[in-house]
């Protein structure tokens, strides 16, 4: 779509795209390509910046940015400056500063299409995955609904039964490990027992996760990314429903910032108290020195060197050092 209210340079425009073997449809004004976008979906929108008297280019494009089946943009503008709210955003591919010539214009909506492509490849890549994240959901929630009463009561029983794939061989040693790191760090008795049963139910959300987020065989998108770190949330809810609030609690503080420079200030959270923060570096520290597919694990000194990193940022600084001068005297 071509939106350019001198005549001239809007018929100059069309003519060079016709010749590389799109199909333009013409716009004198925002409202008339409102309703043009609205009939035929354009896949790029060449937006001049000036529109005469009434509503700018900005404005439009910012509309059509909003829409549900959104063009990729590309600005056409005479000043060196643009406005402060044509800045650049996510759909926005290109400004062309006038005059400008065909080949210019060409190359931008080529580039234009082809990130639109790839946008809307994405999107419908996200909404895949998140339906199939809703579809395990739902069955783990049924598994949980049907667990046996005495299974109920072990948390090593219910991971056994809801997780569908291998544990790493370290787990059985897992429990022992915090018991005694909770102790260094002068945890209550019942404090230490919720951080033994949390450890062994914290992953209970990735049995929602979608097989190929974890196991990829290249690395994670951003999508994909957040998609995988919603793990924690989902084992919240799961560890929730099993029926240990409070264990719960501490698995979904493992995804709150000992520093807070997350998201515990806007969802209401105070600070991560020490067991949750505990809790958070036993999971990572398994993580980074476990094996994985895509790049190389770390050793045990390396993962307690990120661990070290991670201190009054990531963790509580003495949840790092209980942690840490566990795993030195056990070795």
């Amino acid at each position: 779509m071509v939106v350019e209210d001198v005549p001239l340079i809007r018929q100059a425009w069309v003519n060079w795209l016709k010749l590389e073997g799109w199909i333009p449809i013409e716009a004198a004004s925002a409202d008339e390509a409102m309703a043009a976008a609205a009939a035929h979906s354009p896949v790029v929108a060449v937006c001049d910046v000036s529109l005469g008297s009434g509503k700018s280019g900005v404005w439009l494009a910012n509309e059509l940015l909003g829409s549900s089946n959104s063009p990729q943009i590309v600005y056409a503008t005479s000043h060196m400056t643009l406005p402060g709210d044509a800045t650049r955003r996510p759909g926005v591919s290109a400004y062309l500063l006038k005059p400008f010539g065909c080949r210019q214009l060409v190359s931008a909506v080529a580039m234009a299409e082809t990130e639109l492509l790839a946008r809307r490849r994405r999107v419908s890549a996200e909404q895949a995955l998140r339906a199939e994240l809703a579809q395990r959901r739902a069955q783990l929630h049924r598994r949980i609904d049907n667990l046996d009463p005495t299974e109920r009561l072990d948390p090593f029983a219910i991971v056994a039964r809801l997780l569908p794939f291998r544990l790493d061989a370290r787990e059985e040693h897992v429990p022992a490990l915090a018991e005694r790191a909770g102790a260094r760090l002068g945890l209550t008795w019942s404090e230490q027992h919720t951080l033994r049963r949390a450890v062994v139910l914290r992953g209970l959300g990735k049995a929602v996760m979608p097989d190929a987020l974890l196991n990829p065989e290249r690395p994670l998108l951003e999508f994909e990314r957040r998609i995988l770190r919603s793990w924690v949330s989902e084992g919240e809810a799961a560890v929730a429903r099993c029926g240990f609030e409070k264990e719960a609690e501490w698995v979904g503080g493992m995804a709150d910032r000992w520093d807070g420079l997350d998201n515990w200030q806007a969802c209401g959270r105070q600070r991560p108290s020490a067991g949750p923060s505990l809790l958070r570096a036993i999971n990572d520290f398994l993580a980074l020195t476990a094996d994985r597919q895509c790049q190389p694990c770390f050793s045990m000194v390396e993962g307690i060197d990120q661990l070290r990193r991670g201190a009054g940022s990531l963790y509580d600084p003495a949840a790092v050092t209980a942690l840490i001068d566990t795993l030195t005297t056990q070795q």
